[in-house]
């Protein structure tokens, strides 16, 4: 028994020094890495819905607890510069698949769904080289939203069955993301990492359009003006909500409605797992990086 255990130590320590000696910067000597991700992202908190109720000169947004259009399934590609042994500059891409909201209490019945391309400009924080790593990101959150729209059915004052979608769309979304992760060397110019990451961040759109409206199953789209069909969004807004669009005094019929900005949450907190590649030998030529302990 102790044979065993004596040569099944010598085995995982045999491994760990190749390991070493691989990531030895004499013999790992790239400045860049190249990496692909995919995990899922959960809801994280919730947020403002968008749908705005009217105290006389007071606006307030509905919340709806866990309410996030940012749980769903992701994947992307990740490029970093080896600034320092423990420093790194890094810039990541991904596309978020949202998972649709679905709120049904009866009436009204609401569905959310909308996707996001982030562009994710990062500092990474690493340890020591070695065949284990640890680290941990920080950056800003960059979001593109793409098809956002929600569907809404419920019953007007004169108890008809109202079916509404709507086009939400316009302006850039800004968030943080941050993450811990612990990367794995692999083998030769292939590491694998897996890491937990957090996003905060919301969406204001610029505008909304309805692309269906039905009253009791009729199509109403053909007799509605512009100012009824189109929102647009604005800040310092101080007049009313006009929930009946085109039947508040003052706005023209051939111009969007103007209300205030509204709020969609895109916060999440999920698990990736990924491969990156070293690349690129380090601007440093002839010797190390740096010192790490002599491996022999």
């Amino acid at each position: 028994m102790k044979q065993r255990s004596a040569l099944l130590f010598m085995l995982l320590y045999s491994f760990t020094q190749v390991r070493a000696q691989e990531m030895h910067p004499k013999n790992n000597p790239y400045k860049f890495y190249l990496g692909i991700e995919g995990g899922y992202a959960f809801k994280l908190a919730g947020g403002y819905v968008g749908h705005f109720s009217n105290s006389g000169s007071l606006l307030s947004a509905t919340h709806t607890p866990g309410f996030t259009l940012g749980r769903g399934v992701c994947g992307g590609m990740n490029m970093g510069y080896i600034l320092t042994k423990h420093i790194c500059i890094e810039f990541g891409a991904s596309y978020l698949i949202s998972s649709n909201y679905d709120w049904n209490n009866s009436y009204p019945v609401l569905t959310w769904h909308g996707d996001m391309v982030r562009l994710v400009p990062a500092l990474r924080f690493q340890t020591e080289e070695g065949p284990l790593l640890l680290y941990s990101r920080t950056g800003l959150s960059i979001g593109f939203p793409q098809s956002v729209q929600s569907e809404s059915i419920y019953l007007n004052n004169w108890q008809q069955q109202i079916d509404q979608i709507s086009n939400y769309s316009g302006r850039t979304s800004y968030g943080m993301q941050s993450a811990l992760g612990v990367s794995y060397h692999m083998a030769h110019r292939m590491n694998i990492f897996l890491e937990f990451c957090v996003t905060m961040q919301t969406w204001d759109p610029a505008s909304m359009e309805y692309t269906k409206y039905t009253n009791n199953g009729v199509n109403m789209l053909p007799g509605m003006t512009v100012s009824q069909i189109q929102t647009v969004y604005v800040a310092n807004y101080n007049g009313h909500i006009n929930y009946l669009h085109g039947y508040q005094p003052g706005f023209p019929p051939n111009a969007p409605t103007p209300e205030p900005l509204i709020s969609i949450p895109f916060s999440s907190a999920g698990i990736t797992i990924g491969i990156q590649f070293p690349f690129g030998k380090h601007f440093i030529t002839g010797k190390a990086r740096y010192d790490l302990t002599t491996v022999n």
